[in-house]
């Protein structure tokens, strides 16, 4: 990343930031030269009330869309939009004929929320009704000049409010009488009561009919028996239905004509207002807009080249960055191990001055993954999942790349499946003779020779980090720092194995006291190492202990390894498990055991895949993170975030 100020004349300064953001190559940032510059003001070409028109528009016709099946979506190009530079630049943002589509569909819209309401309105009018269905007053007569009546229902289930209704109706009849009301209370239906009282006792009949079991009603208005009413309003509801009906059919044929236009017009006009957004905010002279920002340098050449192709009157020049200013960071690998990024990525950007981890762990994680999903046939599934996401579907590159990591961890679970025998939960012995002839490991009948290897590689990729962390140490001009902080425990490490492999009779050309006094020697050195760093006499003593403490991480950190040995256990133990009770089913259940047998050893494997390709994927990962990483990384950066064309429908041909 170079920090790097553009200084364009107002007049091209549009032109200048189109090519900008269709290479995608430049983060922007506050231009910060101590003096006191003007935002740049320039006339908007972008439509502001047409813009804000185009989302609502979308989101309404995107619901009427024939969208094409998972299938289609996955291996054509139907539904997606890809347009070609010239395409783009071919679109017309002022027709007269958009405008009309988004008067029509605004339209819809409102006379679709008017009928909705409307319906909503009259249905649960129609629900009020249904109880009342039964009984003979108009709804207009319930108050008169001279009475009212009150409606009153049982908030309860009215199938089992017999004893209540009576004990009810007993009680108003009493406390009626009691107070010398005239009334006249009618049992419409089960646990519906009409109340008549004269004007003037209204309200003490209100009082008296407080019940919790019996609550008032208010009924809609209408000229008519409750009967009646709920007829017309049912047939107001057709009515309604049907217009309903019409603007959704109207607005499926406007999605289908028109939808793919709005959205590419949107689109483009996004582009466009955070073009004269970025330009607003930059500063700028009567006649000069200048820009800063980090630029990816490996495209700097041709972005210099796009802008002469537009105008001459620019300038790119670089600018010194600040001594704690950090540049955004962004990793770049050949074909082969680009897909390793994905992991890179999960954990995060390396800090600006760390170097890019990504070629180093991808020899790792291959062989980690393969160790903890140790099935021929599981590996070869993966194969094929990874070929079809790769070659046939059509899906982002994003999703493409990790195909192509899914490719080489299937690879990987093929070759150490070959090497320790899994071939979905068979027995190796019952296979044929090549291919006993490849296994060299059996994890479930003998698992220490795993547990040691697994161990072993834990070795190496620690050993590894320390070289990283030398080698990053020096990048940054530390390199004797690196040498003595990392050295004396490359010594440690090596002649611990060196004592091992005498002590084993691998190696015969030094004896065991030798390779012990070697050891005893290097762990002087590494206590004499850490020490160098403290202050004062106890501050060498302090740091020279904790020397002792690190000791336990990296035994803590070479035993996490193990949990490939249990993972790689766990794979096969379960495969076998599933072929096992497959076995059962088939023997103790007559004719139909055949078929149980195989669901479950369908469903048994897919299960078993899914479970320890996750648990692989994880692990493998945490390892690289947390035993690998820790080593010679010091933090996370911040990712490079381009200006670049946010494409919500529109895919850009490149």
């Amino acid at each position: 990343m170079q920090k790097m100020r553009v200084l364009v004349h107002k007049k091209d300064v549009s032109f200048v930031m189109e090519e900008i953001q269709k290479m995608s190559s430049v983060e922007f940032t506050e231009v910060d030269n101590g003096k006191e510059n003007t935002r740049t003001q320039t006339e908007s070409n972008v439509d502001i009330e047409l813009f804000s028109r185009l989302h609502p528009a979308i989101v309404l016709l995107s619901a009427y869309e024939n969208t094409p099946g998972v299938f289609k979506s996955l291996t054509s190009d139907e539904g997606k939009i890809i347009l070609s530079e010239k395409e783009i630049q071919e679109v017309d943002l002022a027709e007269e004929e958009l405008l009309t589509v988004l008067d029509e569909v605004e339209n819809i819209q409102d006379s679709l929320n008017t009928k909705e309401n409307q319906h909503r309105k009259l249905s649960d009018e129609v629900s009020l009704l249904l109880d009342w269905q039964s009984a003979s007053f108009t709804l207009d007569k319930l108050k008169t000049a001279r009475t009212e009546t009150l409606l009153l229902a049982f908030s309860g289930n009215r199938n089992k409010c017999q004893e209540k209704s009576t004990s009810f109706k007993v009680k108003i009849e009493k406390e009626l009488k009691d107070k010398n009301i005239p009334h006249e209370l009618i049992e419409v239906a089960s646990g519906l009561y009409t109340l008549t009282v004269l004007n003037e006792h209204i309200e003490t009949a209100r009082e008296i009919a407080v019940d919790p079991m019996f609550l008032p009603v208010e009924l809609p208005i209408g000229d008519d028996n409750p009967f009646m009413e709920i007829k017309k309003r049912k047939v107001e509801i057709k009515k309604i239905e049907k217009e309903i009906g019409e603007n959704k059919a109207r607005l499926r044929d406007m999605a289908q004509t028109h939808l793919r236009h709005i959205r590419i017009v949107h689109d483009v006009l996004l582009w466009q207002k955070e073009r004269e957004e970025q330009i607003g905010s930059a500063q700028s002279t009567n006649r000069v807009v200048v820009l800063e920002g980090w630029f990816n340098a490996t495209k700097l050449p041709e972005l210099r080249s796009n802008i002469e192709s537009k105008t001459k009157l620019f300038d790119i020049v670089e600018v010194p960055t600040k001594p704690d200013e950090e540049p955004p960071v962004e990793i770049y690998n050949n074909a082969l191990v680009r897909p390793f990024e994905f992991i890179t990525r999960l954990y995060g950007m390396p800090a600006y001055k760390d170097i890019d981890p990504t070629m180093f762990l991808a020899g790792f994680f291959f062989l980690f993954f393969g160790l903890s999903l140790t099935d021929v046939g599981y590996g070869i599934f993966l194969i094929f999942i990874a070929l079809l996401m790769v070659f046939y579907l059509k899906v982002s590159k994003e999703v493409k790349l990790f195909g192509q990591l899914l490719l080489f961890v299937g690879s990987s679970s093929v070759l150490v499946g070959l090497l320790f025998g899994g071939y979905l939960g068979i027995d190796p012995n019952s296979l044929p003779n090549a291919l006993q002839a490849i296994q060299r490991f059996d994890p479930i009948g003998n698992p220490l020779p795993v547990f040691y290897l697994a161990l072993s590689l834990g070795v190496v990729q620690v050993m590894f980090g320390m070289v990283l962390k030398i080698y990053s140490d020096a990048k940054n001009n530390k390199l004797w720092d690196g040498i003595f902080d990392q050295g004396p425990w490359l010594l440690l490490f090596l002649s611990a194995i060196s004592y091992l492999l005498v002590d084993l009779g691998y190696v015969t050309a030094v004896d065991t006291d030798t390779s012990i006094k070697l050891m005893y020697l290097t762990a002087v050195l590494v206590v004499l190492a850490s020490g160098r760093n403290g202050k004062g006499i106890f501050g060498k003593i302090q740091m020279s202990l904790l020397s002792a403490y690190q000791s336990i991480g990296y035994f803590s950190d070479i035993l996490s390894y193990s949990r490939l040995l249990a993972l790689g256990l766990a794979t096969s133990a379960l495969a076998f498990a599933v072929n096992l009770i497959a076995d059962i089913v088939r023997e103790m259940i007559p004719y139909v055991g055949v078929v149980l047998a195989v669901f479950i050893l369908i469903a048994g494997h897919l299960f078993n895949l899914a479970v320890n390709t996750l648990g692989a994927f994880i692990h493998s990962a945490r390892l690289q993170f947390v035993e690998f990483f820790g080593k010679f990384i010091t933090g996370t950066g911040k990712p490079f975030r381009p200006f670049s064309r946010k494409q919500s429908y529109v895919t850009v041909k490149k």
